[in-house]
């Protein structure tokens, strides 16, 4: 029992204490020890956001925040269907920040335009925010995803080209195969985005986005220099999956096979590549699209050529060109029928 004076009013705990008998017997007394560090698992995912932004960062984007209040003429610019429909706010400090947006869309293309007065061209943008929309009972609140870029790409391939769509399509494909999701993209009809340059993004049948270039106009009236591209993803219904565990290293070999065929123009690559999920073939890992091509006289009318390769590879041995020309011969069979493709 330790009884303490009153004009030591700073002891108060016992590790109080213990620095009174420390100090007294002398701190050169105690033996230097390391802690003991355990590193314990996380007890629950990474939250979504956290995951959004670690993939956003890897893919060059530069993170903003921005207000959530809008002006009505920055709603108007991007706004249609249940984005048109505005919360606003009963005591607004002024008429610029006088509704909750619908949209992050205005507030990275006021960063995009400041960022290009200051001289700097290479932008990637992106801002990860709720947004809000009017209800009938209350205001409804959802998180959405939304970037804009503009300037030139540094891949090894073709450095110092213009980036385009295909690369924000890229950063979404990315971003989904990250988040456990697959990706389809539908026809788009937004006023925003340029009518020739634009696509839908769907996940398990349901959109949740746009993609595509931000129409002429919209730049003229936000006085900013062409071309700028964009696109927006709701992630608050998104069914995301859990990490995955890392797994070893193929240890076997792999083979390419491709397919060359004439397939309708209408034909979207995603129903191509969702039949080739359906046929569940654990040796064919991997497909992707090569080339699309419709050059008038070297395609049929009506028609688009395609050229897929097809990645094959067995867990345990070595497979043989016969097992994967059978393999490979099987899938171009039931592609071309349930498909009407026709073989180059």
């Amino acid at each position: 029992e330790v009884a303490v004076p009153t004009f030591r009013p700073d002891l108060h705990r016992e590790v109080d204490l213990i620095e009174e008998l420390i100090r007294l017997h002398g701190y050169d007394q105690v033996p230097t020890t390391l802690p003991v560090l355990r590193h314990a698992e996380p007890s629950r995912p990474a939250p979504v956001d956290e995951r959004v932004r670690d993939v956003m960062r890897a893919l060059s984007f530069d993170e903003v925040v921005s207000y959530s209040y809008i002006s009505p003429s920055a709603l108007a610019l991007v706004a249609s269907g249940a984005r048109a429909h505005a919360v606003k706010l009963a005591n607004p400090l002024r008429e610029e920040l006088s509704l909750l947006r619908t949209s992050l869309l205005p507030g990275l293309l006021t960063s995009l335009k400041r960022n290009f007065g200051w001289g700097s061209r290479e932008v990637r943008l992106c801002e990860l925010g709720n947004v809000f929309f009017a209800g009938n009972a209350a205001p409804q609140e959802r998180c959405e995803l939304a970037a804009v870029y503009s300037g030139h790409g540094d891949g090894w391939l073709r450095p110092d080209a213009p980036l385009d769509a295909f690369f924000g399509k890229g950063v979404v494909d990315e971003l989904f195969s990250n988040l456990g999701l697959s990706l389809a993209c539908e026809p788009a009809a937004e006023a925003w985005l340029h009518p020739g340059v634009q696509t839908g993004l769907c996940v398990e049948g349901e959109r949740v986005g746009e993609i595509g270039e931000v129409h002429p106009d919209l730049l003229r009236q936000l006085e900013i220099d062409g071309p700028v591209f964009a696109f927006q993803i709701g992630l608050g219904a998104l069914k995301i999956q859990a990490l995955g565990r890392t797994t070893e290293l193929p240890r076997y070999p792999e083979a390419v096979r491709d397919f060359s065929f004439f397939a309708d123009l209408a034909l979207p690559h995603a129903t191509i590549a969702r039949r080739i999920a359906e046929l569940k073939n654990p040796l064919c890992v991997s497909s992707a699209v090569r080339e699309d091509y419709r050059e008038p006289g070297k395609v049929p009318v009506g028609k688009k050529g395609m050229l897929w390769s097809f990645l094959y590879r067995a867990p345990d041995r070595t497979l043989t060109d016969a097992e994967i020309d059978g393999l490979h011969e099987k899938l171009k069979s039931d592609l071309q029928s349930a498909l009407a493709l026709t073989a180059r």
